[in-house]
């Protein structure tokens, strides 16, 4: 969980974003920068949620709900993961992220599918199949079923 939000930093895009700068044709520079620094909120945000509602040790399955699952999904997977690639190449187009909210909405809703998907799959998949072994249970960690 810790590593979500370096995820964002690490997908080797800020570094080319920073070269940018430099570059005086580069009009997108800042929006991108703004961009990433608004995603990396959001998913630092998820993700203390998440910690918050998850504490060490303690099994409240009482604080889990569906809008809960669905705001921790939303800013700790959808932002970084569907949005992100989407909203920079809309940027470097000389788009309006304004103006594709759409957009916005429709990829967020695939993050979150994917999301209950991945959770699923945690709990029930087949680890030959899936390529891990699932420890959402064990860990008590937010997964879709347990909302059910």
């Amino acid at each position: 969980m810790e590593n979500t939000v370096h995820e964002v930093e690490s997908q080797g895009v800020q570094s080319y974003i920073l070269d940018l700068r430099n570059n005086p044709v580069s009009l997108f520079y800042v929006d991108l920068l703004d961009l990433f620094n608004e995603v990396e909120f959001q998913t630092a945000s998820g993700q203390m949620i998440d910690l918050i509602t998850t504490n060490e040790g303690e099994k409240d399955l009482s604080k889990y709900s569906l809008p809960l699952h669905r705001r921790i999904v939303q800013y700790k997977t959808a932002y970084y993961s569907f949005y992100l690639p989407v909203a920079c190449a809309l940027l470097m187009a000389g788009e309006d992220l304004d103006n594709h909210v759409t957009v916005q909405n429709v990829l967020i809703d695939m993050g979150i599918y994917f999301q209950v998907q991945d959770d699923y799959l945690d709990c029930f998949g087949e680890p030959e199949k899936i390529g891990k072994i699932g420890t959402d249970i064990e860990d008590l960690g937010f997964f879709f079923s347990i909302i059910k």
